[in-house]
């Protein structure tokens, strides 16, 4: 098994099990024996190529950024990172109220007034929830404080995941 060539790809773009049957069923190698992508570099194996134009172009086509497939990965994250910061809250905020003998009203208050700011985290969308948290009124039960908290919290997760 002799390397033919070896490209500089983005590994993340790449699917290996996809790639490979498109070059077996191409026709572009002569006994073509597999891949082996390693450190950015995706080799190639087989005993002769037959057709480097047509390998080249099909390299190419799977080494393309698929934006759109991109972005939705990136709201599954966004989504998934929601729910646990949510979750987290609501923990911290019910320990605390247990805690201090708070009554029940307290992190209703609380709840009702981050409503909209929760389903935007939940639905991961963070820059909405920037956005409606700048609604939240200061009074009662949401202090400064509090609502510094979140705003910081949701601004931080903005600027590293966006």
């Amino acid at each position: 098994m002799e390397n033919l060539k070896t490209y500089e790809v983005t590994e993340e773009n790449i699917n290996v099990s996809k790639l490979h049957k498109e070059i077996d069923l191409s026709n572009t190698l002569d006994n073509f024996n597999g891949l082996l992508m390693e450190d950015g570099n995706l080799s190639i194996y087989g005993t002769e190529i037959l057709n480097e134009a047509a390998l080249d172009l099909i390299i190419s086509e799977h080494s393309k950024a698929d934006p759109l497939n991109d972005e939705i990965e990136k709201y599954y994250k966004r989504q998934h990172d929601g729910k646990i910061a949510i979750i987290n809250l609501m923990a911290e905020l019910r320990l605390n109220s247990q805690i201090n003998k708070y009554p029940r009203k307290v992190n209703r208050a609380i709840e009702n007034a981050f409503w909209d700011v929760a389903i935007s985290i939940n639905n991961g969308w963070w820059i909405t929830a920037l956005e409606k948290c700048a609604d939240v009124a200061i009074s009662g039960y949401v202090t400064q404080a509090l609502h510094n908290r979140i705003t910081n919290t949701i601004s931080t997760y903005i600027a590293q995941n966006y």
